[in-house]
């Protein structure tokens, strides 16, 4: 049983607090009516706050229902604020989605104890009520779990304003702000059953986001939900991943769609490779060894986190991706995995136009990323490949590829000077202040 002091810590809201506090000192002097009446006041009031807050954010329902409060206060309308209190309860379990089924009929059961509590000579004198302690404890904990230490977090349309909300820009996008963003927002002031749907809802959408015609980056925002829910509760993700993922594949089963978007959007974490049967890993394993090249490149699959194994089956692709579908991967993420066949394709460019685009969109994205030794294997290739040499955008593309290489310039500094000194004694001509002499590079190497 816990603490009267833990229960109050989780009251939300301060005002309500102060009348649940009348209730505690109530039920620690023995007087255990005044101590029900005063929790069922502590739950009308927090209920009644909760529905005036989403009143001020536009809700239709809510803007309703203070219409309906606010002159019933103004006129002392008694009849009219009895009918409110008596519908309460049932208008926060049903329009509202305050409370589930089973926390109505509890605290249905609190509202009756109290009317009993309040008005002791309207019923028989054989049936004074003597509430015993253990039951108004129950009632007060009863009252805090289920209203007091939620926020003003109606379920489906909660889960309406979620869906809204992820495709404005202002949704967090870093981890790191995503996880308390929706762990304050929605799971922690939300009932077990909007913990539930949305996590599924995140979930369903990994798996299903570009079929139902969702924005790509839309999609990449449930993934990052998935990653945020996955430290707020991995129980609840790992129920979602069951109630979604299991089910699926041990019913109709996945398609091959749904398989790459699974490892595209889930496919670096370990629970939900554990909510896939074991027997459908295999099946993953070999969409992603036969399916269209391009397949990958569209799911963004080459540059995604993956698990080890994964990684390892999706990197033996990475030799048929032609230049245009390699540079489309290496727009996506820039990464160190990318360089030695984008360095490969830079080298071997069998025209003047192919060695533009494969500085352009191969070599000078992954510039910041590369290594002494990765340097001078572009360098070799402007040397050795008569097409990059005299590609007719090279000489200010090279000279960016400087400026991005800077932090390895220390150790390939001769390299530069030779390849300056080299292309001036090349140029046609010999002209040292011809285009193609590269006289800002030569003056940019001289000069560092």
């Amino acid at each position: 049983m816990r603490a009267l002091e833990d229960l109050l810590n989780e009251v939300r809201d301060r005002e309500s607090r102060r009348y649940l506090e009348e209730a505690v000192r109530a039920y620690q002097v023995g007087a255990f009516r005044a101590a029900i009446v005063a929790t069922w006041i502590a739950v009308a009031f927090d209920l009644i706050g909760k529905i005036r807050q989403l009143a001020a954010t536009g809700d239709a329902a809510a803007s309703d229902f203070t219409r309906r409060l606010d002159p019933a206060i103004a006129n002392n309308s008694s009849n009219q604020l009895l009918t409110i209190e008596r519908n309460l309860l049932k208008e926060a379990q049903e329009t509202f989605e305050f409370i589930e089924y089973r926390e109505f009929m509890e605290l249905e059961r609190l509202r009756t104890d109290r009317h009993v509590c309040a008005h002791p000579a309207f019923v028989r004198p054989s049936e004074a009520f003597e509430p015993p302690p253990e039951l108004v404890r129950a009632h007060i904990a009863t009252a805090v779990d289920a209203v007091l230490s939620k926020g003003p977090t109606p379920g489906k349309r909660a889960i309406d304003r979620f869906v809204a909300e992820i495709k404005r820009d202002s949704f967090p996008y870093s981890l790191d702000d995503l996880t308390p963003y929706l762990r304050d927002r929605y799971f922690e002031p939300g009932k077990s059953s909007l913990r539930r749907g949305l996590a599924e809802l995140i979930v369903k959408n990994c798996l299903d986001g570009d079929a139902n015609e969702t924005d790509p980056r839309v999609t990449r925002r449930y993934a990052f939900a998935a990653r945020a829910l996955e430290r707020i509760g991995p129980g609840l993700l790992a129920d979602a991943l069951s109630n979604v993922v299991t089910r699926r594949e041990q019913g109709p089963g996945l398609t091959d769609d749904e398989f790459l978007r699974f490892t595209a959007n889930l496919g670096d974490m370990p629970l939900a490779w554990q909510a896939l049967p074991e027997s459908s890993h295999a099946r993953v394993y070999e969409v992603l060894k036969s399916a269209g090249v391009q397949k990958l490149v569209d799911h963004d699959i080459f540059t995604r986190q993956l698990t080890a194994e994964v990684k390892e089956v999706v990197d033996t692709r990475l030799p048929e991706l032609d230049d245009r579908q390699l540079a489309e991967v290496i727009g996506q993420a820039p990464d160190l995995r990318f360089v030695q066949t984008a360095i490969d394709a830079l080298r071997k460019s069998p025209t003047y136009e192919d060695a533009d685009r494969n500085m352009e969109t191969l070599a000078l994205p992954l510039a910041p990323v590369m290594t002494a030794e990765h340097v001078r294997a572009v360098l070799a290739g402007v040397k050795e490949n008569q097409q990059v040499r005299m590609a007719s955008r090279m000489p200010p593309l090279l000279v960016q590829f400087f400026d991005r290489t800077q932090p390895t310039f220390t150790d390939c500094y001769s390299d530069w000077f030779d390849l300056a000194d080299w292309l001036v004694d090349t140029a046609p001509h010999r002209a040292s202040d011809s285009y193609y002499a590269y006289p800002d590079l030569w003056a940019r190497v001289h000069g560092r």
